[in-house]
């Protein structure tokens, strides 16, 4: 990249996971600065529990540090915006304490399983999983399982003709270690049997579809919570 910047003759800027501080994470979001001359101790929150999205935030801060002159934006506008910021269906809280996550993919089920890894050590974790048949389900659920122990986990199905059945999901379970699953067909029943499994001193991860996703964040908008 530095050398086609400089093919190009335009400047290039480097950021790095080194140049970002991460002060404090809970299940409300990250607080975290920059070490840059430009931002000092500035302290900024983000609304996300995945410490990837510090890379992705800082990118944001670095950005309109270089564009200042040309968009100057204010310091409390600047933080106001990161607070404010919003990711659907990426490792997003949709009520206290439930994030969902439509991670569908290696990359994706790794980046939840370091998020769910650092919870799981404060809260007991609760699980609504699903996924189609054209995703690598079965390698997701051994990550999943290998690395996260849940209070309860609760599978249901999504995706049309695309679905798997719940009863393969809960077996592909059981076999890597979960003992009692249980099975929904349909995600309103599946996400109301698992906030009541939650209670008040659990989180809730919903993963595994986008589809899983967008039937969880309908229901919520239908019931006005």
């Amino acid at each position: 990249m530095r050398e086609h910047a400089k093919e190009l003759g335009c400047p290039a800027y480097e950021l790095t996971r080194e140049d970002t501080e991460i002060h404090k994470i809970t299940k409300d979001g990250i607080e975290f600065s920059l070490n840059d001359e430009a931002y000092g101790d500035t302290i900024f929150s983000i609304p996300f529990i995945a410490r990837y999205q510090v890379m992705n935030a800082a990118l944001a801060v670095k950005t309109i540090q270089v564009l200042k002159s040309e968009i100057p934006i204010s310091m409390e506008n600047l933080k106001a915006g990161m607070a404010k910021t919003r990711w659907q269906g990426r490792m997003e809280t949709v009520l206290p304490g439930v994030i969902v996550d439509g991670a569908h993919n290696e990359d994706g089920v790794e980046k939840f399983v370091e998020t769910a890894e650092h919870f799981q050590k404060e809260f007991p974790l609760t699980l609504l999983f699903s996924a189609v048949d054209d995703k690598d389900y079965t390698d997701m659920i051994r990550t999943i399982c290998t690395r996260i122990s849940f209070r309860h986990v609760i599978v249901t199905q999504v995706g049309g003709y695309r679905k798997v059945p719940v009863e393969e999901l809960a077996e592909i379970f059981r076999k890597d270690g979960v003992p009692e699953v249980e099975l929904a067909e349909d995600v309103p029943t599946a996400f109301e049997l698992a906030m009541k499994e939650k209670g008040e001193d659990g989180m809730l991860f919903c993963v595994g579809s986008l589809y899983l996703v967008g039937e969880i964040k309908a229901w919520i908008r239908r019931k006005k919570i």
